[in-house]
C-alpha cells in the first residue's frame, strides 16, 4: 500500500472493507466524523487487520462528494446508516465499534440500540463544542444557517496536528451550517442515553483539540454503565486524531484493551 508518512494509508475517501487472511478474530464497524470520510479512521483499521480483525468502513450520507449533499441530511440519516452498516455485519464473532468524533457519537448510538457490541473504541467523541461551535449548532438550528450556508474550516485538511496527514485529510474544506444543528441533536440524544452502553468503553482525546473539548470524553467515561473504560488523553494531537501525530500510540492502546476485555494475545 502507498503510504504517506509512516503507517498513514493513501488519500482515499472511499469506503473500505478490510479481510484477514484467515477467519477473523472479531469484525469491526467503523464511523468517521462530520464532514470527514473513511480515511480518518483507516489507520486504526489497518492496524486492528493485523491483529486478524475485520473491518467495515461506511461512508456516511452526504460524505465525500460536494458540501452541498450535506444540506438536507438529518442525525436520523447518518444514525440509520450506521445501525444498516452494523445489521450487515456477520455475528459470527465479536462486534466491535470504532467511531472518530460524530461517528464516536453513532457508535454509541448502536450499542444504545442494538445493545450487542463486544467493546466501543471512541476517537475524540463529539458530545459537545467549543463555545463558537456551540453558538453556531444553535443557530443552525434556529435557521439562522441561511445567513451564512457554508463556513471555511481554519486548515482545509481539518483541525490536525500533522501537516502531512492534514494535506492528505480528503475532508471537506467548508462546514455546511444547516447540518451543523443536526449535530446538537445528535448530541442531545446521546447524552440523554448514555446510561444505556454497558460495553466495555475505550476513549481518547487530543489534548490540543480545537473542535471538541476533551471534557466531552471525560463526560462519556462518567456517564456510560460500562464495566470496563480506558480514557486516554493525548497529549500532542488535535481533533482528527485517527490520522494525526499520535494515530500509531491509538492502534497500539487499542489492540491492549481488547486483549484484556475480549482475551486475546496481544
Amino acid at each position: 500500500m502507498e503510504a504517506i508518512g509512516r503507517t498513514l494509508p493513501r488519500s482515499s475517501k472511499s469506503a473500505f472493507a478490510l479481510e484477514p487472511g484467515s477467519t477473523p478474530v472479531a469484525r469491526a464497524l467503523c464511523l468517521h466524523g462530520f464532514t470527514g470520510t473513511p480515511f480518518e479512521v483507516r489507520p486504526l483499521a489497518d492496524a486492528l487487520l493485523e491483529h486478524g480483525v475485520a473491518s467495515t468502513g461506511v461512508l456516511l450520507p452526504g460524505h465525500g462528494t460536494r458540501p452541498e449533499d450535506m444540506a438536507e441530511c438529518t442525525w436520523h440519516q447518518w444514525e440509520q446508516a450506521a445501525l444498516d452498516a452494523w445489521d450487515a455485519l456477520p455475528a459470527d464473532r465479536p462486534r466491535l465499534l470504532v467511531g472518530s468524533s460524530m461517528g464516536g457519537l453513532l457508535a454509541l448510538r448502536v450499542a444504545m440500540k442494538r445493545g450487542d457490541a463486544a467493546a466501543l473504541v471512541l476517537l475524540a467523541p463529539a458530545l459537545s463544542f467549543f463555545g463558537d461551535g456551540e453558538l453556531a449548532a444553535r443557530a443552525s438550528l434556529r435557521g439562522l444557517w441561511r445567513l451564512k450556508p457554508y463556513v471555511d474550516k481554519e486548515e482545509a485538511g481539518g483541525d490536525v496536528a500533522d501537516a502531512t496527514a492534514r494535506a492528505a485529510n480528503p475532508t471537506y474544506a467548508v462546514i455546511p451550517t444547516k447540518p451543523l444543528g443536526q449535530v446538537k441533536l445528535l448530541q442531545r440524544a446521546v447524552r440523554a442515553e448514555l446510561s444505556r452502553v454497558s460495553a466495555p468503553l475505550c476513549l481518547f482525546h487530543g489534548a490540543q483539540d480545537h473542535t471538541i473539548p476533551p471534557a466531552a470524553s471525560a463526560e462519556i467515561a462518567a456517564g456510560v454503565a460500562s464495566a470496563v473504560v480506558e480514557h486516554h488523553r493525548l497529549r500532542d494531537s488535535f481533533h482528527v486524531i485517527g490520522i494525526d501525530v499520535d494515530h500509531e500510540r491509538i492502534a497500539a492502546h487499542t489492540v491492549r484493551f481488547l486483549a484484556r476485555v475480549l482475551g486475546w494475545a496481544s
